[in-house]
């Protein structure tokens, strides 16, 4: 099938479950290009005041951006995201999940599996917060971020979003293969780093897949602890491999400004 008739296919597909209330969620991946350009894109239907809305989470290594279109601003969007920026596409509605697969310099594959899900989901715009890191966890009382029911101490509520959101950044860079991680370390190695210490450990967390964590001056040190929680909570542990940052000695002992 070629690459035009197979997307074609597919966003009709995609106009048919949006006219008759089945669609799900749609998801695009296999990017073009890489670098700071999205890796994902996760769509899913809102309901706001102006009216129905598809909501674009596009998924970047370190952010997450969102946006929210009326369909007929969606959909010619979506054809142009489809190839040119994105080469696989899955369209998942309450009959079906539709899959499509641009190959370069191939024809197009178009594959429809079971429905994994017989149900729209939530149309509702504010949906529970999903937090990457626990109230509850024991760590965060112990440093101050919460109190002993789980809930945030008073003042404290800036300091524990920043908390999740250096979990969520970490989670993107989490998902770099480890062939970028050592090239990462290789490249600082060759353009000279300071610290020589700092510089093998980077190497040698590469080599063995551990993930090497500075600290660069973190005050009260409470991101640390989120980091290890995190990588230790996936599905494959990965180890952490702490390591300081030494100051020149030129700088040692200088007044703070």
């Amino acid at each position: 099938m070629s690459q035009s008739s197979a997307k074609d296919k597919w966003l009709a597909r995609l106009a048919e479950s949006l006219r008759d209330g089945l669609f799900v969620k749609l998801t695009l991946g296999g990017p073009c290009s890489r670098g700071d350009e999205p890796q994902n894109v996760f769509v899913r239907r809102v309901e706001l005041t102006g009216g129905p809305r598809l909501s674009f989470v596009y998924r970047h290594p370190t952010r997450d951006v969102t946006k929210n279109l009326p369909f007929d601003e969606a959909m010619p969007l979506l054809g142009d995201l489809v190839g040119a920026a994105f080469r696989h596409a899955h369209l998942f509605t309450t009959q079906s999940t539709v899959e499509l697969k641009l190959r370069d310099g191939k024809g197009a594959r178009l594959i429809e599996h079971k429905s994994v899900r017989t149900a729209p989901p939530s149309t509702a715009h504010d949906q529970p917060k999903q937090r990457l890191v626990d109230p509850r966890a024991g760590w965060l009382r112990a440093l101050g971020v919460t109190v002993a029911d789980g809930k945030v101490a008073k003042g404290m509520e800036a300091k524990f979003r920043q908390i999740n959101k250096f979990v969520e950044m970490l989670g993107h860079l989490l998902n770099r293969s480890r062939s970028s991680r050592r090239e990462e370390a290789l490249i600082n190695s060759e353009h000279g780093i300071r610290n020589a210490e700092l510089s093998q450990s980077l190497l040698t967390s590469a080599a063995t897949g551990e993930l090497a964590v500075v600290d660069m001056g973190c005050g009260k040190a409470r991101p640390p602890p989120a980091a290890s929680r995190r990588t230790s909570s996936r599905k494959k542990p990965l180890p952490v491999a702490p390591a300081g940052l030494k100051r020149p000695p030129s700088r040692a002992g200088r007044p703070r400004s």
